[in-house]
């Protein structure tokens, strides 16, 4: 069942028991207040004719009873009046002919004649025996009997009674235009609630059609927002939600082109030491081996190349591993120059071999800086070996440390070749190499930079580069004091 409908039979339902439950409420209690007005009447009426009868003279000139002034009196005030002597003769009624009188029957067996007997006033609602209707009668049982000329006997009991029949029928006009407006109510009501439910239930239905056509596949869908109310909220999150999945689409493409690029570079990158460790041994086996000329360097060529391998897994993993974000930073603070002065004192043997000076230069005064001193060392690391790799023999490499607005700035300062301009925006991606044949005689796996570039971004900054073709290169970063 659709929420319109849901909605619809809602207020409708609803609607049918609060007006049937009013109607109910409303027609009890006219019919309970229009029965203690008539008791009320009644009550008063048998007072006046108590009253009228101790005083005959006020109402009749020869101070007589007269059956027709009583019967007169009783007709214009729409009451049936009876007088009933204390042995239960009915004395007088109004709504029975003088010569009738005798012939009626006792009425001490009355339920209200009872009830007065004992109490002294008796009420009931009941068919008339007589006149065959139902009635609502009030009897009054006189203190001191009235003894009235005209009459037989002693008046004991004075009963008034009222017919039911005119109650019933206001009650039933009441009811009628009762009904009759609950039923106009109830139209209207149904008119308003289909248009309320279809304007509650819009909003849904943009939202339902959009969500079916974006599951689709067409992510270019927005809805409409409207309001601010609740499905304007929703209608606010899907379109955030479509346009995050759409940005996660397009991160996802990225993704899935670098990581198809990467497997290709990776794939490229191990075949050329796999290729050459395996072709070595081939030689090797073919007869080299027994060459005592030629044996060492092919097994020379297959260990650098195994290291080379080696070398390149390891680099491989450590890049996976800040890429994805597993490796985690350990940040503290720590002295910049006892770690720059350690790492140059343990990487003397990579100058060694080009007799390159290494020379560490700091104009810091002894600060401390905030960052991963592991990762920065692997930074430096990385950045010395790069300088020495490209620097010629006898050249010079300068590590320097130097106050900065932003903190201290590490340079990493070589004599080497340079890089062409033209190469320095592609230099930290991974496996670029600006002279292919090059790189590849000094050696290297060509993530050295790219793992330098994330390791400086997750410290906050960024790793910048001056490059001269022919006077060298200066890779320099800041890190936070």
């Amino acid at each position: 069942m659709r929420v319109q409908t849901k909605i619809y039979l809602f207020f409708i339902s609803l609607s049918i028991i609060i007006l049937s439950s009013a109607g109910y409420f409303i027609t009890n209690e006219l019919e309970s207040y229009f029965k203690e007005r008539v008791i009320y009447e009644l009550d008063t009426q048998i007072d006046q004719v108590e009253y009228n009868l101790k005083n005959l003279s006020l109402s009749l000139p020869d101070n007589k009873f007269s059956y027709e002034y009583y019967k007169k009196l009783s007709d214009l005030a729409n009451v049936r009046l009876t007088l009933i002597s204390a042995n239960g003769v009915v004395l007088f009624d109004s709504q029975i002919d003088r010569s009738q009188i005798p012939l009626c029957e006792n009425h001490l067996n009355r339920p209200e004649i009872i009830e007065a007997a004992k109490s002294g006033k008796g009420q009931v609602q009941r068919r008339s025996a007589t006149l065959n209707e139902e009635m609502i009668y009030i009897a009054k049982k006189i203190d001191e009997p009235l003894k009235v000329e005209g009459l037989e006997s002693e008046i004991y009991f004075i009963r008034v009674g009222l017919s039911s029949t005119d109650i019933n029928h206001l009650l039933g006009n009441i009811q009628s235009k009762v009904f009759f407006i609950s039923a106009v109510v109830l139209l209207i009501i149904i008119v308003m609630a289909f248009f309320i439910s279809k304007t509650l239930t819009r909003p849904l239905n943009e939202i339902s059609v959009a969500a079916v056509e974006i599951r689709g596949g067409n992510l270019d869908k927005r809805i409409q927002v409207r309001a601010q109310d609740e499905f304007g909220k929703l209608a606010e999150t899907i379109n955030n939600m479509v346009d995050k999945l759409n940005d996660d689409l397009v991160q996802m493409k990225k993704l899935e082109q670098v990581r198809t690029e990467f497997l290709g570079d990776v794939s490229h990158e191990l075949r050329t030491p796999i290729f050459a460790i395996q072709a070595s041994i081939e030689t090797l086996l073919n007869g080299a081996i027994n060459d005592s000329n030629v044996n060492k360097d092919f097994l020379n060529k297959a260990l650098n190349n195994a290291k080379r391998l080696d070398a390149l897994l390891f680099d491989l993993i450590e890049i996976s591993r800040i890429e994805s974000g597993d490796m985690k930073m350990s940040f503290r603070y720590f002295k910049l120059n006892e770690l720059i002065t350690q790492t140059v004192n343990e990487m003397q043997a990579h100058f060694e071999p080009k007799q390159i000076r290494a020379k560490v230069v700091s104009d810091d005064g002894g600060a401390e800086v905030y960052g991963d001193k592991d990762r920065i060392k692997q930074v430096v690391i990385n950045l010395v070996d790069n300088a020495v790799k490209y620097t010629v023999e006898g050249g010079e490499v300068t590590i320097s440390t130097e106050k900065s607005e932003e903190g201290v700035r590490v340079s990493v300062i070589d004599n080497g070749c340079g890089i062409p301009e033209e190469h320095l925006q592609h230099i930290f991606k991974r496996f670029y190499r600006v002279d292919k044949a090059r790189s590849r005689e000094v050696g290297g796996t060509g993530l050295g930079l790219a793992i330098v570039k994330h390791i400086v971004e997750a410290h906050g900054s960024k790793v910048e580069v001056e490059s001269e073709v022919g006077k060298g290169s200066r890779f320099s970063f800041v890190l936070k004091k």
